[in-house]
């Protein structure tokens, strides 16, 4: 069985996209505005493929832990990549390298950082 990393970064399509982040809210503690991003994002997504990756990168933001640095990096070869981390703190940055859109790439740095 895969883990909700492995299928988001398995996702190809906003469906796989919007389906993995409903997996996420059904199986950890997700912010309280989680599934109403997620929801907007499976209205939206199969008729506009922008404002349903807009809704799944509000979503991943909330997954990040509070007082974690956000950077996100587009390559214009390769894809997204994001990295978290603590000021001062190195050891704790995790990354997640060159995803198709910024919201796969932030919401697979967070949910690793949520593990450390």
């Amino acid at each position: 069985m895969m883990t909700i990393l492995e299928k988001l970064e398995a996702v190809q399509t906003v469906q796989d996209a919007v389906d993995a982040f409903r997996l996420i809210a059904e199986e950890i503690a997700v912010p309280d505005d989680f599934p109403m991003f997620v929801s907007q994002a499976a209205s939206t997504g199969l008729k506009r493929a922008d404002r349903a990756w807009g809704y799944l990168l509000l979503a991943a933001f909330t997954l990040v832990p509070e007082g974690w640095n956000i950077c996100l990096v587009y390559h214009h070869t390769y894809g997204w990549s994001a990295s978290l981390g603590l000021m001062g703190k190195p050891e704790t940055d995790v990354k997640s390298w060159y995803k198709d859109t910024p919201a796969l790439a932030l919401c697979i740095a967070a949910l690793k950082a949520g593990e450390t």
